[in-house]
């Protein structure tokens, strides 16, 4: 996808080939990307077939005015096209319209069969009664039995249409297929979607949690057989996810993966060919100089494709294969500098080229993991998973290529933090028939032990660890190879925690002993030794730290490990070791961690840097030094956002030039605002570093009697939800902000840059001078700098249209009704359409301003966001939300907990509706994290339109806004503190 994506396009391009670019885009679930290269070649498209197949693809993307507009030009030019009977077919169908499809089959001369059914579909769903789907799947299968698919697939869709959730679950998964097809892969996931977005993510709540998970295993099943359709694993994944599943997503797909392996396992001991020996390798020099020529001449070689020339081989392909597995390790080991990994890169892809011309079996994608794994250790994060992705794609209809490329695909995952990703990848695999071989079995245990470790399901690590310590000795190489899983054992020993600080610091003379023995194995190990190097470093500083006395022989072994070691790997290492480590050594980390293609990676890649900079923080601060303070928090902040208005692919904000860089970002914008970056060390204290009017400050240390950390975990639990919910504890917003507090003084307009842990936080509410920081002060937060300065150097430009959307009739009671015609007279006044169907605008996307009102739930039992619904039946997801506002200016949301932001629990991110919107490319939003009193809006909406459209920005107009609801109120923190800014605080409608 990188490459199509940086291809030099434009109208002149050839229209047929830029489409066929878009539906590889779109089957690999890039859908920005997608309608991007449609765009540019709908307009080019003269031909009935070409046409057509745009016309397909549009209508599996979001992007609704492109659909209209191919359709249009199709029936333009080509009106009797098979495919414009076929959607008016579909409409009807969909719309439950059976007579009108039938009467449209027979106009059509379709099978008589066909049209029969569609009349009985007709007679048995026509009523408004919800019909016995069980009676009529029995007689219209009994009348028609080559017809079941359609029957069936008919059923579900029809519950689904009429809110029949639970009848769309029992027909779904009423038939046992061990080979669902792919409507019925789509299809689950809708109907499981929908019963958790009617539980509020409460698995388990309306559908018995066993019936749930198999469910699931129907996509994972045609998933596993197809592993080029990314966009069914991707919508997996956002099914587990977080902000659908909550926490019970990880254990549903947990239960699955134990299940798959609780069975006999059919495995073969398979064995390489014997490998060449490094002394002949380097014999082969004639060998070597065609390689790297026929390397060059076929340049640019497409993976798993390209084949190399047998006439040139030395010897047999299967040897030399054998030996490239060998040495491509080492290759990559050896390599000082990224110039050094282009020797490596070379051999791969000749090895790979070798591997298919010689039809070795799956060795092309054997050495393709090799390949991921080693880039992944260097740092080169995104060439691994693009390793991973292609992978999959060239892995073909044969079970054994597939798991290879499952296994393959989720060990990459998982080494990034990806836990879903790399959960969903190792279901598939194990979903896969057949015998599979030792090997395969050690990556795939080895890997779900470490993914199930860094989810916290200890005891399913501890579980798979023993599984792979057998796997390792029926492959007779338990001797030095079970360091990893001894490894493990000591990781998961700390995973599972201390009672206290005493019982912990009692335990580390034990654990460095533990680590110092793993370092001696690694010393003489031929294997990967940074995560034994990198635990050693850890908890010798841990000992330093605890004034314990230490051995200079663990000293001397962590030295001898740390040389060895080269790329991120090792500046993270020494940083972990170190008692202070420097902003070089912390921005030497972040500089050799490759940029992630999509924003969300990023927060994923950077996360284990988290301790080290959190180290840093803390000493930085004492030593009163700016410049290493505002880098910390910097790269502790919410980095995993794209710039505002990104059109085809989602990239992270770039990487910083230099450790000066956040301190540079920090005084330019505090020209016109004061800022405030706060940020927690590794020794709980909060970090402040102010700067005004240009300048920085000295960072200072906030006392404990001002900010307490463990008071702020502790409001994290129940705030700032309970602020919406609790209306009988007496000054509930005074005693649980009493130790929440800044000292003074706090400038009067104030943006703050945090550790994206504290961006829970209700910045209105912070305690300075024993009152509200919000009550007298214009207070607004951005993800981070780096974000903050992508959106002011290029604000979004937007279309200029103006909307709303409140899902009401305005003619009924209830509050979304009332709040609709409290705001109609100003939205007429202000040129703002309103939309009050009970659906998702299609126009709301690149719009100066839009306005929402709906009710916001947080998920049942969790603390995240999960959805908006109105007064009816209308539940929406908040990705789904977020979708639809692509690229938006500013957006105001009369949403309840709209502007919560939670910490991502396994990444350096965090997650949220007003986040999510950032992420899909809005410069600003403008929300309450706790449930919103409807009555505030008729006062304050008017005021901020009035400011906004004179030109103030949005932190003072939101301001403005607030204060008029206070003086309303009698400034009841609830009310007239409720609204925030997030994102771009700057913006003015003169943004564009």
């Amino acid at each position: 996808m990188h490459e199509l994506e940086n291809l030099p396009l434009d109208e002149k391009s050839n229209p047929p080939v830029v489409l066929a670019m878009a539906k590889i885009a779109e089957e690999a679930g890039a859908s920005a990307l997608a309608v991007r290269l449609l765009r540019l070649c709908a307009p080019n498209l003269s031909t009935m077939e070409n046409l057509q197949t745009a016309l397909r693809t549009a209508s599996r993307l979001d992007a609704a005015d492109l659909e209209q507009t191919i359709e249009a030009r199709l029936r333009q030019h080509h009106p009797n096209a098979p495919i414009l009977a076929d959607r008016i077919f579909a409409e009807h169908k969909s719309a439950g319209r059976f007579a009108e499809a039938s009467a449209l089959l027979a106009f059509r001369k379709a099978e008589p069969e066909l049209t029969a059914l569609y009349d009985a579909f007709a007679g048995e769903l026509g009523s408004p009664t919800p019909p016995d789907y069980p009676t009529v799947w029995r007689r219209l299968t009994h009348a028609y039995p080559q017809r079941a698919e359609t029957i069936e697939q008919t059923l579900v869709q029809d519950a689904l249409r009429r809110g029949l959730i639970l009848h769309a679950f029992d027909l779904v998964t009423a038939y046992k297929n061990p080979s669902p097809p792919r409507w019925r892969a789509f299809l689950t996931v809708d109907v499981v979607e929908q019963i958790l977005l009617q539980s509020r993510g409460n698995i388990g709540a309306l559908v018995d949690s066993e019936r749930l998970t198999e469910a699931v295993e129907i996509p994972l099943r045609y998933a596993a057989t197809h592993p080029a359709e990314g966009r069914l694993r991707l919508r997996i994944a956002r099914l587990l996810d977080l902000q659908v599943a909550g926490q019970g997503g990880i254990a549903l797909i947990a239960s699955i993966i134990l299940s798959s392996y609780a069975g006999q396992i059919d495995f073969e001991q398979a064995g390489d060919a014997d490998a060449i020996s490094p002394e002949e390798f380097k014999t082969f020099e004639a060998f070597h100089r065609a390689a790297f020529a026929w390397l060059d001449r076929e340049a640019p070689i497409t993976l798993g494709k390209t084949r190399f020339p047998s006439e040139v081989l030395p010897c047999g392909g299967d040897r030399l294969v054998a030996r490239f597995k060998a040495m491509l390790p080492q290759l990559a080991e050896d390599a000082a500098t990224d110039d050094g990994l282009a020797e490596f890169k070379a051999w791969l892809s000749i090895g790979v080229s070798i591997a298919i011309s010689e039809s070795l079996g799956p060795a092309d994608l054997e050495l393709m993991g090799i390949g991921a794994v080693q880039l992944s250790r260097r740092g080169k994060v995104q060439e691994a998973r693009d390793y991973a992705e292609h992978a999959l794609l060239c892995s073909g209809s044969d079970p054994v290529r597939q798991r290879i490329a499952w296994g393959l695909f989720a060990d990459v995952y998982r080494r990034s933090g990806n836990a879903i990703e790399a959960l969903v990848a190792f279901a598939c695999a194990a979903k896969l028939a057949g015998p599979v071989s030792l090997h395969q079995l050690w990556i795939e245990m080895y890997g779900l032990a470490g993914t199930f470790r860094d989810v916290g399901l200890v005891k399913a690590a501890e579980h798979m660890s023993e599984h792979a310590r057998m796997v390792l000795d029926e492959l007779g190489l338990s001797d030095g190879n079970d360091i990893q899983l001894d490894l493990l054992a000591l990781q998961l020993k700390l995973k599972r925690g201390f009672r206290d600080g005493n019982e912990f610091r009692a335990s580390l003379p034990t654990l460095l002993q533990e680590a110092a023995d793993l370092g001696r194995r690694a010393a003489s190990y031929g294997g990967d030794r940074a995560p034994v190097t990198l635990i050693l470093g850890q908890i010798l500083a841990w000992v330093r730290e605890a004034g314990i006395s230490l051995d200079p022989n663990d000293e001397a072994l962590f030295e001898t490990l740390v040389v060895r070691l080269k790329g991120p790997i090792e500046h993270l290492t020494r940083a972990a070791a170190s008692a202070r480590p420097t902003p070089d050594q912390i921005f030497a980390v972040h500089e050799s961690i490759e940029l992630s293609r999509h924003s969300e990676d990023s927060g994923f890649d950077s996360n284990k840097m988290v301790p080290v900079v959190k180290k840093l923080l803390g000493h930085e601060a004492d030593a009163l030094a700016s410049l290493g303070v505002s880098l910390a928090i910097e790269l502790l902040s919410d980095r995993a956002l794209p710039k505002p208005g990104w059109q085809a692919t989602s990239e992270p904000v770039s990487a910083l030039r230099g450790p000066e860089e956040p301190l540079s970002m920090l005084e330019r914008h505090s020209a016109g605002a004061g800022f405030i970056m706060i940020g927690i060390d590794s020794r709980s204290r909060l970090i402040r570093l102010d700067a005004e009017n240009g300048a920085a400050s000295t960072p200072i240390v906030e006392p404990s009697g001002t900010f307490s950390v463990s008071d702020y975990r502790h409001w994290t639990k129940e705030f700032p939800y309970r602020y919406g919910a609790d209306e009988e504890t007496a000054n509930l917003f005074y005693t649980s902000t009493e130790r929440l507090g800044l000292s003074a003084p706090l400038p009067d307009k104030v943006v703050f840059v945090t550790d994206s842990k504290l961006q829970q936080l209700a910045f209105n509410l912070l305690w300075v001078d024993n009152d509200f920081a919000g009550r007298s002060r214009a207070i607004a937060s951005a993800p981070s700098l780096s974000w903050l300065e992508s959106a002011r150097t290029q604000p979004l430009q937007s279309n200029g249209n103006r909307k709303a959307w409140i899902s009401a009739d305005l003619d009924q009671e209830g509050t979304l009704s009332s709040i609709g015609r409290w705001l109609q007279p100003t939205f007429e006044a202000s040129n703002i359409s309103l939309n009050t169907a009970a659906a998702l605008p299609e126009d709301l996307a690149g719009s100066q301003l839009v306005v929402i009102a709906a009710h916001g739930s947080v998920a049942d039992g969790e603390p995240f966001f999960h959805q908006v619904s109105d007064e009816g039946n209308l539940r929406i997801l908040a990705s789904d939300l977020a979708d639809s506002l692509r690229n938006v200016g500013v957006v105001v949301l009369f949403v309840c907990s709209g502007g919560r932001n939670d910490k991502h629990p396994a990444a350096n991110m965090t997650i949220g509706l007003a986040r999510q919107l950032l992420d899909r490319g809005c410069s600003t939003v403008v929300a309450s994290p706790w449930p919103l009193a409807s009555s505030i809006t008729p006062r304050w909406f008017p005021t901020f339109l009035e400011r906004w459209d004179a030109g103030d920005q949005v932190i003072d107009a939101v301001f403005k806004a607030n204060q008029d609801v206070g003086k309303a109120t009698g400034y009841d923190p609830a009310r007239f503190l409720a609204l925030h800014v997030f994102g771009d605080p700057f913006r003015t409608i003169v943004d564009g």
